[in-house]
C-alpha cells in the first residue's frame, strides 16, 4: 500500500488562476513545495513550441530549438506545447494567471510538431537527442495531439534516443492511454495516464487530464485561430503527462537519480480503493518529496533482485511491479497524448 499523505505547511502564493486547477492540489504539489520547488532544474518540453512572450512563461524560457524546420525559433503556431509548458512549471507566484507543478524549474522549448500538431518518430527521436545534449534534468514528450505518434516509442530510433538520454542521466518522461504503448521490455518507462480509461497498466501513475487550464498562446494559432487570452483548457493524456514531469523535477532537485524517481513516483502514488482506472494511484508529490529526503543518496526504494536464474524478475513497489530492466537503465520516461479541446466557433 502506498505510504499516507504528508502533513506539511503549504506556501502560499498570489497566482489568481490557481483555484482552477485542479491538477496542483490532486498531486499535492504546494505541500511538496515546501521543500522543493526544482530550482536549478531544466525541464524541456518536447511539442509543437512555446509562445516566448507570455508573461507567465517568459522569465523561465531558455533558448529552445525547433527540429522541425532546423533552427532556433521554436514558436508555437499549433497551441499544445505552450499549454504543456504552463502545466510543467509556468512562473508561479507572480500574480499572473497559474502556477507551475514545478514551481522554479526553467522550461526548454523543444518542436517536434507542425503547426497542424503532426510530428513523425525521426523527428521525436532528434528532439530527445537534442535536450539530452542540453543537459535537460526532465525530458516530458507531451506530444501535442498526433495520435500517430502514440507508439513512437515503439520505433527503433526513438528506442536509441531515449537510452542514450536516460545513459546521459536524464529523466524522460511519458504518458499513455487504456490499452497501453507498445514498447519493449527493456525499455525503462514510468507511464502516465489520467485515469479515464477503462483499463491501465498496474505500474501507470496518474494525473488529472480533463479541463486541465493552462497558458496558451495569445496570438491565432491552429488550435485557436481567433486566439485566446492567454489561458484555456484542454483534455488529454499530455496535461497529465506535464504535471508529472514538474513533479519529477521536484525530485531531481533533490539530488534523486532517475530510478530513484521512478520509485518514488510510483511507490508514493495513492489509490486506496484499488482503482484499476489508476494503475499505481495518483502522483503524490508530497510524500515523495519527504521520502527522496529521508532515503540517502544511492539507497534504492526497491528490494535487492534476485537474478540467481539470470533473470530480472519484477519487483513490487506500492503495490506495483516495476522492472528490474528499468533499474538497469535508469531512467524515468513520461510521454503523452492530448486530445485538445478546441474553441467553439463564434
Amino acid at each position: 500500500m502506498a505510504a499516507a499523505p504528508v502533513a506539511a505547511q503549504v506556501p502560499a502564493t498570489d497566482d489568481p488562476l490557481l483555484d482552477q486547477q485542479s491538477g496542483i492540489p490532486a498531486l499535492a504539489l504546494p505541500e511538496a513545495w515546501s521543500t522543493s520547488t526544482a530550482e536549478g532544474v531544466t525541464i524541456a518540453v518536447l511539442d509543437s513550441g512555446v509562445a516566448a512572450d507570455h508573461p507567465d512563461l517568459a522569465d523561465h524560457l531558455l533558448p529552445g530549438r525547433d527540429i522541425v524546420d532546423d533552427d532556433d525559433s521554436p514558436a508555437d503556431g499549433f497551441g499544445s506545447g505552450t499549454h504543456a509548458a504552463g502545466l510543467a512549471a509556468a512562473v508561479t507566484d507572480n500574480g499572473e494567471g497559474i502556477a507551475g507543478a514545478a514551481p522554479d524549474a526553467m522550461l526548454l522549448p523543444v518542436r517536434v510538431l507542425d503547426d497542424e500538431g503532426a510530428g513523425d518518430p525521426e523527428t521525436v527521436a532528434s528532439g530527445i537527442a537534442w535536450a539530452a545534449e542540453e543537459q535537460a534534468g526532465v525530458i516530458a514528450l507531451t506530444l501535442g495531439g498526433d495520435a500517430d505518434l502514440l507508439d513512437a516509442l515503439g520505433d527503433e530510433t526513438v528506442q536509441r534516443a531515449v537510452r542514450a538520454a536516460t545513459d546521459a542521466g536524464s529523466v524522460v518522461v511519458a504518458g499513455t492511454t487504456a490499452e497501453g504503448p507498445h514498447v519493449p521490455d527493456d525499455l525503462a518507462v514510468v507511464q502516465v495516464g489520467d485515469g479515464t480509461g477503462d483499463t491501465v497498466d498496474p505500474r501507470v501513475v496518474t494525473a488529472p487530464g480533463v479541463d486541465a487550464l493552462s497558458t496558451t498562446p495569445v496570438a491565432p494559432t491552429t488550435l485557436f485561430p481567433d486566439g485566446t487570452d492567454g489561458y484555456e483548457s484542454q483534455d488529454g493524456v499530455a496535461a497529465s503527462t506535464a504535471l508529472v514531469a514538474g513533479a519529477a523535477a521536484l525530485l531531481v532537485a533533490e539530488g534523486r537519480t532517475p530510478v530513484e524517481i521512478a520509485d518514488l513516483l510510483a511507490g508514493t502514488a495513492q489509490n486506496p480503493d484499488g482503482d484499476p482506472a489508476l494503475g499505481a494511484g495518483t502522483v503524490d508529490a508530497a510524500t515523495a518529496v519527504a521520502q527522496a529526503a529521508q532515503v540517502g543518496a544511492g539507497n534504492r526504494l526497491l528490494p535487492p533482485v534476485d537474478d540467481s536464474d539470470g533473470g530480472l524478475p519484477p519487483a513490487a513497489v506500492g503495490g506495483i511491479a516495476v522492472t528490474a530492466a528499468m533499474t538497469a537503465v535508469g531512467a524515468t520516461i513520461l510521454i503523452g497524448l492530448r486530445k485538445p479541446r478546441r474553441p467553439e466557433a463564434g
